[in-house]
């Protein structure tokens, strides 16, 4: 069941308030938001004799967070579902207290990233595979990723290019979501592993012809089970997706 709408239960001097005279959101609601960020990358390219070509890097991302978010007061909560605590089940709202909103987070943390790739002809030229890998550290979840990726782009001729590529792929939680609460913290990053295969046919210098077909899955997404909490999870999936594209 899904309900929406507003609420404001609290009479003025025993009468319905007036739109003038209720509290708007602001007054209920304040949350406040500081984020700096800094970093450095240092990336190393080698290229051979023959043509291939060797990449890798480090990165170093440094962020200040300052986060505080406070209720005033009682908020009523129109939209839920029956995952959502309710003292009632027949009751279509929700009071929200400042406690289960009220948080505060103050830190800096680091992300640290390294990465290869090495890049190879064959077949005179006409195949390019570029294996890779990418090591990350997340300081939030105390985490450590291993994420491989392949490429390989085929032509058989000066006219025609058939692309493939798989990998896996890591994203950092909203910094909202980390910082909301203190079981937050050290939410996991959120995992995808993508596979492309792509065609492209050229019929003049100007004019071509391109299709890629995408299908991907994703683990570990950051959800929030019970909207009456700040608590989210990792428990989230989505997947496999697939679809095409014609250019």
């Amino acid at each position: 069941m899904h309900l929406y709408g507003k609420a404001y239960p609290d009479l003025i001097n025993g009468k319905i308030p007036t739109v003038e005279t209720i509290r708007q959101r602001p007054d209920i609601y304040s949350p406040d938001q500081q984020e700096t960020e800094y970093g450095a990358r240092l990336d190393y390219t080698y290229q051979t004799a023959s043509n291939s070509t060797f990449i890798a890097g480090l990165e170093l991302t440094r962020i200040a967070l300052d986060f505080k978010q406070r209720q005033k007061g009682l908020d009523t909560l129109y939209t839920f579902n029956q995952n959502d605590s309710r003292p009632d089940p027949l009751q279509n709202f929700i009071i929200i207290r400042p406690e289960m909103v009220n948080a505060e987070f103050d830190d800096t943390r680091s992300i640290l990233g390294a990465y290869t790739e090495y890049s190879f002809n064959s077949f005179s030229g006409r195949l390019l595979v570029t294996p890779g890998i990418r090591y990350q550290y997340s300081e939030f979840s105390d985490e450590n990723y291993i994420l491989p990726r392949i490429s390989a782009s085929f032509r058989p001729n000066k006219k025609t290019r058939v692309n493939l590529a798989t990998g896996m792929y890591s994203q950092t939680p909203r910094f909202i979501d980390l910082a909301s609460n203190s079981n937050n913290n050290t939410l996991k990053d959120e995992i995808s592993v993508h596979y492309i295969a792509g065609f492209t046919r050229y019929f003049r210098d100007d004019l071509k012809f391109t299709t890629e077909v995408y299908y991907k899955s994703y683990d570990d997404l950051v959800v929030q089970n019970d909207r009456t909490s700040e608590v989210r999870t990792n428990g989230g999936t989505v997947g496999p997706m697939a679809w095409i594209s014609v250019l």
